[in-house]
């Protein structure tokens, strides 16, 4: 994904006739760079944050979980994927690491038992509360000297470019 450049031997697709921007300039400001550079500045700092507080036994890919059973608790595992916007096999490891640290256990539904429902745990629940307001304080920094109306723009922005990208080729 790296090389977004033309290559010489392809042919352009109809809606690029125009002349194309040389590689240089695709790779050097691609949208896909920028999205990943601010999730890994976001991450670290959340992993930095979740240190100086004493949660040494999480990583920040759990936190959505925890959060969205915060919300509801007891989610059907393949609901509580949809809304974190997770596969199940990315959500299996995280549940897993969830359970060995005793915050989240996972129970059949004793009306369906096909379907596994995700519970927080006394400790998860303790935790759920600290991870949201250090979340709350690490958002605040990212928008610290943005305005209102430019945090508006960046929304409208980042919801036409998913709707662009989600929209049937």
């Amino acid at each position: 994904m790296d090389d977004l450049g033309e290559r010489p031997t392809e042919k352009r697709p109809a809606c690029c006739s125009g002349a194309m921007p040389p590689a240089s300039a695709l790779r050097h400001a691609p949208l896909h760079r920028l999205f990943k550079m601010v999730e890994q500045a976001f991450r670290q700092q959340a992993l930095q944050q979740m240190r100086a507080a004493g949660i040494t036994d999480l990583f920040p890919g759990a936190i959505p979980l925890i959060l969205h059973l915060g919300d509801a608790d007891g989610l059907p595992m393949s609901e509580l994927g949809k809304r974190c916007g997770l596969e199940s096999s990315t959500m299996t490891p995280l549940v897993d690491e969830l359970e060995r640290h005793g915050l989240a256990l996972r129970a059949r539904d004793p009306e369906d038992r096909r379907i596994v429902r995700l519970y927080l745990t006394e400790a998860g629940r303790h935790l759920e509360p600290r991870l949201r307001a250090l979340l709350l304080r690490l958002q605040e920094t990212a928008l610290t000297d943005i305005s209102d109306d430019e945090l508006a723009t960046l929304h409208r922005v980042l919801e036409r470019i998913a709707a662009n990208l989600n929209r049937p080729a």
